[in-house]
């Protein structure tokens, strides 16, 4: 059964060259033929002619590996961060401790100190994250945070073999008891 209504023709998916041996012998009446039946369409499926490609890229040639890090901006200060602001820490050791902030850091830190004579709280960056600032201000114009940075907190790094030599080098053999 090719036709599946009056004026409705079915559709068969079959190859051309079936086609054209069954157009040959019997009259298909309302029956389309799907598949490639143009010489441009034919042209398109052939097969490619089997040249190589003109360009291979060397193997030896190192290409830089695509990286996801950027540089990041430092992050921006609270407004209740002003220079004088008695602030309360969080965390970390002196949590709970009300201490008085400096200044902001470039790298998003806040410059904060105890004063140390009177709570203990040394000169310490701490994560505005962890601190609560507070209405109170304090008056801190005679204060020079001008030469604290971030590097001025940068860890010094230490050739510990030399060291060991150094600290060895003084021992004497100590005489048997």
């Amino acid at each position: 059964q090719l036709s599946t209504g009056p004026n409705k023709p079915s559709t068969v998916n079959i190859s051309p060259l079936h086609a054209i041996l069954i157009n040959k012998s019997i009259k298909m009446v309302g029956v389309r033929v799907l598949g490639n039946t143009g010489p441009k369409k034919a042209a398109k499926s052939a097969p490619a002619t089997g040249k190589s490609a003109r360009y291979y890229p060397a193997d030896d040639v190192s290409r830089p590996k695509h990286s996801r890090a950027k540089k990041h901006n430092a992050p921006k200060i609270r407004a209740s961060f002003t220079p004088g602001t008695v602030c309360i820490l969080l965390a970390g050791r002196f949590r709970g401790k009300r201490v008085v902030c400096l200044k902001a850091l470039e790298s998003g830190l806040i410059l904060v100190t105890g004063p140390y004579k009177i709570n203990g709280v040394p000169l310490r960056r701490v994560n505005q994250a962890y601190v609560i600032g507070t209405s109170t201000k304090v008056d801190v114009s005679g204060v020079d945070a001008s030469k604290f940075d971030d590097a001025y907190f940068a860890r010094v790094s230490s050739d510990s073999e030399e060291g060991e030599d150094e600290f060895f080098a003084n021992d004497e053999a100590k005489g048997a008891v």
